[in-house]
């Protein structure tokens, strides 16, 4: 009887550690344990208002509909890249890119670089 008790004040403790620690979330889109829980709430947030993006909308309309600037942003002479963190499980992003200001292409990417693309 004391055995089992030990037993489940230790899971009880580890449990309670994980909550407090932010790992462990009981419910909500990021339910369960997750390495970074404000990466998964932010991915959760923008999967939530990229669909309301369109091809055409100018960065301005861009910006109002997602509320927060871009994770990544990207920029040339000729184009403009920007990057939301939108699949938190899958690693994956979704990447708006402008071209003379307004959405011309909408995908989705790694979050991280494929081996040997950089940082």
């Amino acid at each position: 009887m004391t055995t089992v008790l030990f037993i489940i004040l230790i899971a009880l403790n580890t449990c309670l550690g994980c909550a407090v620690s932010g790992h462990y979330v009981g419910s909500g889109p990021c339910k369960g344990f997750h390495t970074n829980q404000q990466a998964c709430q932010r991915a959760a947030e923008n999967a939530l208002a990229i669909g309301q993006v369109k091809i055409g909308q100018t960065t301005d309309e861009v910006s109002k509909i997602m509320g927060k600037g871009p994770e990544r942003r990207e920029a040339t002479a000729d184009s403009e890249v920007w990057s939301y963190l939108t699949d938190y499980d899958h690693e994956l992003m979704t990447t708006i890119i402008f071209s003379q200001g307004r959405v011309s292409e909408i995908k989705q990417t790694p979050w991280a670089p494929e081996q040997g693309q950089g940082t």
